[in-house]
């Protein structure tokens, strides 16, 4: 190297340590430093077609700014949300490092390390979060849980304590040192505790079922009876925060969308079942248990004729079919085509000569005809098998009761019964 170029190389060091250093420094302080990895499945090609378009679509948004704390976060509850654990971990890993101040992304490594069957890595990771975040009820409450779990009882106690100091109206703090009390054999005071978890929320199940085991300890077992009747199928409720309500609309399962459906269902929500249905028909259309299950929807949403178009195409592929014949049975009473009713009512009888609702579709329409309860159950011996469910019996009660109260009301009306 001669002197000019030696002079050359010397001033291009300068500029490179006085111009693009520091520039480089500033977009680093920007960014958080280096781009972060985005997790991707390793079998995304394997997953569900909904799962796998929805996924991509996220991953693809994150990509475009992996060091942003919120979209990292968002992924992990996307992937949280479809069970891939490992993937959901490295999110809100993610999330942490970019924001160290908040709690939820390290809560929520912990829970995925949980998720994942490593309880003691997640153990440790739950201490910190209490330790680093003091005021964070939801932190005390997952650590609570996973002692439980762990058999770490007499840990659990002062976790579930804070916690009703930092959330004294929320129900999962008494019912937590109300389950410690309870394994350890003090059922006083469990009842007293569980009582109070009640009370805060009587809508949950799980401190009527720890309330109800209490009462049997004590030998209170008629008032153990009522609580674990009412605690009965208890699941998992645990403690709501601003990322866990968000949890659900990204679920893209078929399985967890249909067990949303009927909950929309049971709430008076046919709609909003009817909604998230149709968007997963897209990307299953030959998938008959779910194009019955959005009729069953559209049925209880007011759309009857949708129900039955959906229906007609699922006959028409498959004959044999019964749910289908079931469901479009009451579609056409709703319609009041009772003569097409009362055929695909018969198609269902003929198919599951044994089951309940088939001889309930037939009721159904039955009673839209204003038939007399008499002749079917003449007509129709195997009806019998319906008293086997108790469900079924209070909801053909209901169809006995529509048809009688008619009949009653005619004849205080005409002087006669009417056929």
């Amino acid at each position: 190297m001669n002197e000019y170029e030696s002079l050359n190389h010397t001033k291009w060091e300068c500029k490179y340590h006085v111009v693009f250093i520091p520039k480089y420094r500033r977009m680093y302080a920007k960014s958080g430093g280096p781009p972060l990895e985005v997790p991707v499945p390793k079998d995304l090609a394997k997953l569900e077609a909904q799962v796998r378009a929805y996924l991509t679509k996220e991953i693809d948004w994150v990509r475009a700014a992996p060091n942003d704390p919120n979209r990292q976060a968002t992924l992990g509850i996307v992937y949280a949300a479809n069970s891939l654990w490992p993937e959901a971990r490295i999110a809100f890993q993610n999330a942490a490092k970019l924001k160290p101040g908040e709690p939820l992304a390290r809560l929520y490594a912990a829970i995925a390390t949980q998720e994942m069957g490593d309880l003691d890595g997640a153990l440790n990771m739950l201490r910190k979060v209490t330790t680093q975040f003091p005021d964070f009820p939801q932190g005390y409450y997952h650590l609570g849980e996973a002692l439980l779990r762990a058999g770490m009882i007499e840990e659990a106690e002062p976790a579930f304590q804070r916690l009703t100091v930092l959330a004294p109206r929320q129900w999962h703090g008494y019912a937590g040192l109300g389950d410690v009390k309870l394994r350890q054999g003090n059922y006083a005071e469990a009842v007293k505790l569980l009582a109070k978890a009640v009370e805060s929320s009587s809508d949950a199940k799980k401190p009527h079922y720890l309330l109800g085991l209490a009462y049997r300890g004590l030998g209170r077992l008629e008032d153990a009876k009522l609580e674990l009747a009412l605690g009965v199928s208890q699941g998992a409720s645990p403690m709501d925060d601003a990322w866990s309500l968000t949890a659900p609309k990204h679920s893209k399962l078929l399985q967890d969308q249909m067990d949303a459906a009927i909950e929309y269902g049971q709430k008076g929500r046919p709609d909003m079942a009817v909604e998230i249905l149709s968007e997963a028909l897209v990307y299953q259309p030959e998938n008959l248990t779910l194009v019955n299950a959005l009729a069953i929807a559209c049925n209880r949403s007011g759309q009857p004729d949708k129900a039955r178009l959906l229906l007609l195409k699922v006959i028409e592929k498959d004959n044999r079919f019964l749910p289908a014949y079931i469901t479009i049975s009451h579609s056409c009473a709703d319609l009041r085509l009772n003569e097409e009713a009362l055929r695909y009512a018969a198609r269902a009888i003929e198919l599951g000569p044994n089951l309940a609702q088939s001889y309930l579709a037939k009721a159904n329409a039955l009673w839209l005809q204003k038939k007399t309860l008499r002749r079917f159950l003449t007509w129709n011996p195997p009806f019998a098998v319906i008293h086997k469910t108790p469900r079924s019996r209070s909801r053909w009660g209901m169809f006995a009761c529509g048809i009688c109260s008619a009949r009653e009301k005619r004849r205080n009306t005409t002087g006669r019964p009417s056929s």
